[in-house]
């Protein structure tokens, strides 16, 4: 594995957590020249095949329907078979398959619950003669990270053009200069800045970011997460928050990729990554040792391919875009009561 350096990683941090930050304002942060930037941000795109693209709002796109669903298969799927049948209808954005507790991993979002309904017994009457058992959980608060959405459900999206255009080609490639951009839509460069700049505001964008399609670790666990709640259980949680936010400066990936709490078949949603599978059995020991009292149940597994889609592996400030609080639940309850 390629080493890198202390400005290499603190590079990949600022294009992370933000991918238009221009490479004359990464030089002045980092107190370097630009053509010496520019040569580590090419460095690290040709190492870690980094994706520029979008981590978006889905509730104020109009997908407020979303799950994360695990597959016990009794019977190997072929994974072009499974693409296939997942590239017939818009709703499905990600997809892998895993070792462990279960076999197949699908995230899922849609306008309403009947669509998600649909697409779900679509799916499964598909896969009739693989499946063992199927479990869907909602997603109710999504704490940091990301899926990427594909363009046949951003497609789907109540935005008038121009804006849903460029949001098209900005989720293809958050870097694309705007230049680059007016010409593609044959605006004027005012009239496009103008479009990002709305589409920011209107919080259909949570940030310009970055993905490693080729990660520096290996080995990517999926775990759901059931506790009984007893008394004090907040604080114990947050405990549990505490062991995926707290890393050692400076990283170059983050081993912690995606927490969500969920409703459901589960309760917590966590991607964490790891150099070697011993970190993630000691990991899930320290778990069960602070939720002892909350009977944690964990089922997990290691992905071995993803079919469709992308994990969202980055270097993030995670202590800055991880939301720990409770009141996300009241935020998201204030934002369907003024949908309704």
């Amino acid at each position: 594995m390629v080493e890198f350096d202390y400005l290499s990683t603190r590079v990949l941090r600022e294009i992370c957590m933000n991918s238009r930050e221009t490479v004359a304002g990464i030089a002045k942060k980092l107190k370097r020249s630009g053509s010496v930037i520019r040569r580590r941000l090419a460095f690290l795109e040709n190492e870690m095949k980094l994706k520029y693209t979008l981590e978006l709002n889905e509730r104020e796109l109009g997908l407020a329907y979303s799950y994360i669903l695990r597959i016990k298969l009794k019977k190997s799927l072929d994974g072009n078979t499974l693409l296939n049948y997942l590239k017939q209808d818009p709703v499905a954005q990600f997809a892998a398959f895993t070792k462990g507790d279960f076999d197949l991993v699908i995230y899922a979002t849609a306008k309403t619950h009947i669509d998600y309904c649909k697409w779900e017994y679509w799916m499964r009457c598909l896969l009739r003669d693989y499946i063992t058992s199927w479990k869907s959980a909602h997603f109710l608060a999504p704490r940091y990270g990301f899926f990427s959405l594909h363009e046949n459900i951003l497609n789907t999206i109540d935005i008038s053009s121009p804006r849903k255009e460029i949001l098209l080609l900005l989720n293809h490639n958050s870097r694309v200069s705007l230049k680059e951009l007016a010409d593609k839509v044959k605006l004027s460069h005012p009239t496009v800045r103008y479009h990002v700049t709305r589409l920011k505001e209107s919080r259909y964008i949570k940030r310009f970011t970055t993905v490693m399609q080729k990660p520096p670790k290996s080995i990517h666990l999926i775990t759901f997460l059931s506790y009984n709640f007893a008394k004090g259980f907040e604080k114990r949680n947050e405990k549990c928050r505490a062991l995926l936010r707290n890393e050692s400066e400076p990283i170059t990936m983050n081993k912690c990729s995606f927490v969500a709490s969920v409703a459901g078949t589960a309760d917590d949603f966590v991607i964490i990554s790891f150099d070697e599978l011993a970190e993630a059995d000691e990991l899930v020991k320290e778990w069960e040792e602070i939720e002892k009292e909350d009977e944690l149940k964990i089922e997990d597994a290691i992905v071995t391919q993803v079919v469709y889609g992308a994990l969202p592996f980055r270097n993030m400030d995670i202590q800055k875009v991880y939301d720990t609080s409770w009141a996300i639940y009241d935020r998201i309850d204030a934002e369907d009561n003024k949908e309704i």
